[in-house]
């Protein structure tokens, strides 16, 4: 056997990338942030424990492939990777993943912020980091910053209600009585729902929910109609804060709420405008992503409920990116805005549209099954198809691809958004400007 002697500078080369491996290792384990490195189909090739934690949560027994293991709830990264050609550079940075957790009835929305990096032809370092702390701060401050300055542009009185831990009305004052008509005999003992106008906003939820809320995290700001004693309504903002045993601070049982009535004298942007910003994707109109979680979990509780069907389409924009590339970023924003326009005029009121990917689509079809939703799919597909879109004296001949599936008796909305990706994707690869379905079992 013949024996290879290093020279004392190649030796210490090698001590010097060994302490340097070494030291790498030790900030990956470390690392307060996921990383993962993984080839192009996502087999994962490296992990550190913050990655291995955020993907247990996903998955109590994970797939050692990273796309195989987001495809329930992001499927759209596996396209990302695909339709990345350089041969290195960002792929995503902070791309939002919302993952649905905890029990059907009250379901946790966490989100996770992604950032993928390509550092060859099959090689790429993933970053992954639960964010739902601070996007759910910033919501709330920016629903705080909203509520409060309007309460100092305006000169009301505002409305004082305690309620005791069940929520029941314990007392009220003098500007509560003059908002509602109702004498304090007649209030005391009730309930928020007394005061509840029977139509309420789309999605608006209960009072029993909202002080639920507040219980959880402190305060709940709303808004909505109040009902009036001569039968009218007005428009009102409230603001519900929880109160604690003062013996035992915040961490103590609820001991009761105090609920701030503010009289609806709206604002350029009052609570209503914030609603859209928080709700909607900024470009199409259509809702964002995180309403369409908490909408599709909300119906999907529904569903358990009453035999009403519930299906979805998913629906993606053919060969976008080559619009982007020969027409430039302005057209790409075009075709969303008109894809968008001319899809959600064949909805109905109660269906949901979100963007839920650059350049894809969800529809959430209440009481409709996946026969419905496949004819719906079908004049989407025809609407988009027949007439071109024209930019700039530029016409865009467009078609999309659409996956169905419908949740079944004993399935659950992931299982229902997974089929339809599934479909969408087989619509995909068999060429597009097609519609693949799957039926619900059982």
């Amino acid at each position: 056997m013949k024996t290879v002697l290093m020279t004392t500078d190649e030796q210490l080369e090698m001590a010097d990338v060994t302490e340097e491996s070494a030291q790498l290792l030790s900030f990956l384990y470390a690392c307060p942030v996921g990383l993962l490195e993984i080839s192009c189909d996502g087999t994962i090739s490296l992990i550190n424990p913050m990655a291995m934690q955020l993907l247990l949560r996903l998955d109590p027994t994970p797939s050692m492939n990273f796309l195989t293991t987001m495809a329930a709830y992001s499927p759209e990264l596996r396209n990302l990777i695909e339709d990345y050609s350089p041969n290195q550079g960002t792929v995503c940075e902070d791309h939002r993943i919302f993952v649905r957790t905890g029990k059907v009835k009250e379901p946790n929305l966490e989100i996770f912020a992604c950032t993928i990096v390509k550092l060859g032809r099959q090689r790429y370092m993933v970053s992954l980091n639960d964010i739902s702390k601070q996007v759910r701060q910033a919501q709330k401050l920016s629903e705080a910053e909203s509520w409060f300055a309007s309460l100092l542009d305006s000169g009301n009185d505002f409305g004082l209600i305690s309620l005791d831990s069940s929520g029941r009305i314990v007392s009220v004052n003098e500007a509560v009585l003059e908002q509602v008509g109702f004498s304090r005999e007649e209030l005391i003992g009730q309930t928020l729902d007394f005061l509840q106008w029977e139509v309420n906003l789309e999605g608006a939820l209960s009072p029993a929910e909202q002080l639920a809320l507040a219980a959880r995290e402190g305060w709940h700001l709303h808004e909505d109609w109040l009902r009036h004693q001569d039968g009218s309504k007005l428009w009102y903002q409230r603001l519900v804060a929880v109160r604690h045993d003062q013996q035992q601070g915040d961490a103590g049982e609820v001991s009761g709420y105090t609920v701030v009535l503010r009289e609806g004298r709206r604002r350029a942007i009052d609570m209503h405008y914030l609603k859209q910003m928080l709700t909607r994707d900024h470009l199409t109109g259509t809702y964002n992503r995180m309403h369409f979680y908490e909408a599709a979990d909300r119906e999907g509780a529904r569903k358990k409920r009453s035999p009403q069907p519930l299906s979805l389409i998913m629906a993606d924009i053919d060969f976008f990116k080559q619009v982007n590339d020969i027409h430039g970023h302005a057209a790409g924003d075009y075709l969303l805005k008109e894809f968008a326009r001319r899809c959600m005029s064949l909805l109905r009121p109660g269906d949901t549209m979100a963007r839920v990917g650059g350049e894809e689509f969800a529809f959430l079809l209440p009481g409709t099954d996946v026969n419905g939703a496949e004819s719906l799919a079908e004049r989407l597909r025809t609407i988009l198809g027949n007439t071109p879109m024209t930019f700039e004296s530029n016409s865009l001949q467009v078609t999309a691809s659409f996956g169905c599936a419908e949740l079944s008796n004993e399935g659950n909305v992931a299982a229902m958004m997974a089929d339809a990706d599934a479909c969408l994707y087989e619509a995909k690869r068999a060429g597009r400007d097609r519609i693949v379905a799957k039926r619900a079992q059982g």
